[in-house]
């Protein structure tokens, strides 16, 4: 069905199966049909699946795009594993979904940001990713357009599209930052700015902070950037805010980095 409605172009047979192909994926995700995962995954993902779906997800409608792209983030979480995520990536869908995360509906936002924070977790993809600046610069655009829609119009902490749409953000920043190769394209793009931004907009929420110092102290470890970032009172005084959750992932991580630190201006 999918490569018959990808080739004949025929909107109405791309709008049905486009749904189709995400209700039965977010089904069988949700429900954990058993044996039904690894059977979908090897026909959606197959050379011609793949092809299909890329057709859809580049459909002038942008009813088909949004499904076919939240089919896609389906097939990236973890279950799908990461030979799934490399597929899809050098299938070239990182071009629409970024397209779509910059320039879609809400809803394409946070199908692009969950596709962008799953795809990367795949080493090689990362490396691939980081070669250019575009990535990099998709996932700060993540971010900062969460902040602004959660400043004008703040749900309760924690819940709601936007909510998700930083936390991928963060997280696909998170992995970015992992890698220490990556942290000097990541300062020099604003990303410890940002961040710290985040930090003093968003402390109350335990699940930011997580992720905050969780990058922060793969950042300090770093002992190249320690001597610079020792001087910094502003980040000493961000990597404070994130106490007070009672959480000990957070407050192992904050005091590590205060830590270390310390250690950078006794050196």
């Amino acid at each position: 069905a999918m490569q018959l409605a990808s080739q004949c172009g025929d909107i109405e047979a791309q709008r049905w199966v486009a749904a189709l192909l995400y209700t039965m994926l977010q089904r069988f995700f949700s429900e954990g049909v058993p044996g039904a995962w690894p059977a979908l995954i090897a026909a959606v993902c197959s050379e011609q699946g793949i092809h299909a779906l890329l057709v859809l997800v580049y459909s002038l409608s942008s009813d088909v795009s949004l499904n076919a792209l939240r089919a896609v983030a389906i097939l990236t979480r973890e279950e799908g594993g990461e030979e799934v995520r490399r597929r899809l990536f050098v299938a070239g869908v990182m071009l629409p979904t970024s397209s779509l995360g910059m320039r879609g509906s809400e809803q394409a936002e946070l199908a692009a940001s969950e596709v962008a924070a799953n795809l990367c977790k795949e080493p090689q993809n990362l490396l691939d990713m980081m070669a250019g600046t575009d990535f990099l610069m998709l996932c700060v655009h993540f971010v900062e357009s969460a902040m602004a829609k959660l400043e004008a119009k703040p749900p309760a902490e924690g819940v709601g599209d936007h909510h998700r749409i930083l936390m991928f953000g963060l997280e696909a920043l998170c992995t970015v930052a992992a890698n220490p190769k990556n942290h000097g394209l990541f300062i020099e793009k604003g990303g410890l700015q940002l961040w710290m931004s985040v930090a003093s907009q968003h402390h109350a929420d335990p699940q930011v902070c997580l992720h905050i110092a969780r990058g922060l102290e793969s950042l300090v470890s770093n002992s190249v950037l320690r001597s610079g970032l020792s001087s910094d009172q502003s980040l000493r005084t961000t990597i404070k805010t994130l106490f007070s959750h009672k959480d000990s992932k957070i407050d192992t991580a904050a005091e590590h980095c205060l830590v270390m630190l310390a250690h950078g201006e006794v050196a």
